[in-house]
């Protein structure tokens, strides 16, 4: 049985699949809303790189991909005309750095960014961690089920509204939610109204995404005192 373990911290996202009892794969980036940061060069990222230098001998180009952090391009017939010294590229990332040696890159096309770095689309290592176990599918649909029968939750009913750069983050659930594959189903609650056991029986996957639905209480004394 595969399962999908997602945790979204306040320092950093991370995302493990299980098989079994074994972790096969991990993901692992800065908290949700920081994504752009991580420039890691992680299989299936892109990036805006500069060229360094051309290797004829080696058959590749030495790109520069932000920060400093160099990758090399194998020279094919759809990019060795482009590989020129200072020429701007949009690269993806085929296989991370492993050995001392830099990531191995894909040409995608001719870049008109000012500096390397990493490019769109930025996904934090949830979202990568659920594409990368959906890759394989040919057609994918998701049911978001929600205790609440609104959707955005405590960005919906617990920040402030003069917080708008908080609540700014349900634009990024908007560009989900309104896919044609996903569904809302509302005022449902998993454990009350459906069983994790029924939802497993119905669907290819399940991934448990929930808060603290209670408080925790403090174990000092004058804690069980009323408020004023």
């Amino acid at each position: 049985m595969k399962r999908l373990v997602i945790e979204c911290g306040a320092a950093e996202t991370r995302a493990a699949l299980l098989i079994g009892e074994d972790v096969w794969k991990f993901w692992f980036g800065p908290a949700r809303g920081d994504e752009a940061g991580d420039a890691f060069a992680m299989a299936g990222r892109r990036f805006a790189a500069r060229v360094r230098h051309v290797d004829n001998g080696l058959g590749a180009a030495f790109l520069d991909i932000g920060n400093g952090t160099e990758a090399f391009l194998p020279l094919k017939k759809n990019n060795e005309a482009h590989c020129v010294e200072g020429a701007m590229l949009a690269v993806e990332v085929k296989a991370p750095p492993r050995q001392g040696k830099g990531a191995l890159l894909k040409f995608v096309a001719v870049s008109d960014a000012a500096a390397p770095g990493r490019s769109a689309p930025v996904a934090d290592a949830a979202v990568e961690a659920a594409q990368a176990v959906g890759a394989d599918a040919d057609d994918i649909a998701v049911d978001v089920i929600d205790r609440l029968p609104v959707p955005y939750g405590l960005i919906r009913t617990g920040v402030a509204p003069d917080h708008q750069s908080i609540k700014a983050v349900s634009r990024r659930y908007e560009g989900t939610a309104l896919a044609d594959n996903v569904r809302f189903v509302g005022h449902v609650s998993v454990g009350t109204d459906v069983s994790i056991d029924e939802l497993i029986e119905l669907y290819d996957a399940v991934v448990l995404a929930t808060g603290a639905p209670n408080d925790r209480p403090l174990d000092i004394p004058g804690a069980d005192l009323p408020p004023e």
